[in-house]
């Protein structure tokens, strides 16, 4: 019975082959053997499924906020292509709000989740692609390309 004994940096001599020679565990390493002697059974049984270490798992703040951010990045959403009818409609309402000076709530795209904005559209820059939107206390400008749908 051979297999791969491997244990941390305090005892790095007892690494490589082990086989089992009358209940007695010889290490091979680098052409050289060594008796172990019974003990290492039970040293055997302690590390099946990480049975000696399982309890010494720790986890710097650095760590864990590398996994949340991870997992942020794993949950980005890829901005869905618009066909002409909703690019339509979406450029009829926000040139109504701008002639009516009525308000309109626009969902904007984000990596997230979709955000809303609730205003007054006070002005269009056709050159740069965004609308202006009067809030209650201050205005936004606002990409169309990021426009998902206007209501």
């Amino acid at each position: 019975m051979y297999g791969v004994l491997r244990m941390g940096s305090c005892m790095p001599y007892v690494c490589g082959l082990v086989s089992r020679e009358r209940s007695w565990y010889r290490i091979y390493w680098h052409g050289r053997s060594r008796n172990l002697g019974k003990e290492t059974i039970t040293m055997g049984k302690k590390l099946e499924e990480n049975g000696l270490f399982e309890s010494s798992r720790m986890m710097l703040p650095e760590h864990a906020a590398e996994i949340r951010r991870h997992r942020d990045v794993l949950k980005h959403r890829v901005k869905p292509e618009l066909d002409e009818q909703q690019l339509e409609i979406i450029s009829r309402e926000l040139t109504e709000s701008y002639m009516n000076q009525s308000e309109i709530m626009i969902v904007l795209f984000d990596r997230i989740e979709d955000r809303e904005e609730v205003g007054v559209v006070t002005k269009i820059d056709q050159q740069l692609k965004r609308v202006r939107l009067q809030k209650v206390d201050d205005w936004d400008w606002i990409n169309l390309a990021d426009i998902m749908r206007v209501e």
